[in-house]
């Protein structure tokens, strides 16, 4: 199955919804420097699978504890893992996780906190 699909089981687990096998596996794949945003045959990601079928506990676990890459788009239709959970009806706060803008600000608050950092050490 794997190998003809592309599937790894941390894409099986999203496409299944089974958010106890995701956290396993993202702590496996931190662990082995393992690649959380692999491509099925489909160029679908762990993250837009579970987004594409509503399972939104999978997605926010691949969003935030997976550091998945949450700007990825489905190429057959050009949406983000936040706009699928949104086409299925999601609400914002359900989409948070795992919103491509919560993602950039997340990204410029740890480099803000890197330069203060860098400045204290610096000024101490």
């Amino acid at each position: 199955m794997y190998l003809c699909t592309g599937n790894t089981p941390l894409i099986h687990s999203a496409y299944v919804g089974n958010d106890v096998a995701i956290g396993i596996l993202i702590r496996s794949f931190r662990r082995l420097g393992l690649n959380i945003n692999h491509l099925n045959a489909d160029r679908q990601t762990a993250l837009l699978v579970a987004a594409r079928h509503g399972f939104l506990e999978c997605a926010a676990l691949l969003a935030t504890d997976g550091r998945a890459d949450v700007t990825i788009r489905d190429p057959a239709t050009g949406r983000t893992a936040e706009e699928w959970a949104r086409a299925r009806g999601c609400t914002t706060p359900e989409v948070l996780p795992f919103a491509v803008m919560s993602a950039q600000v997340n990204a410029s608050l740890r480099l803000l906190v890197v330069v203060v950092v860098v400045v204290v050490v610096v000024v101490v």
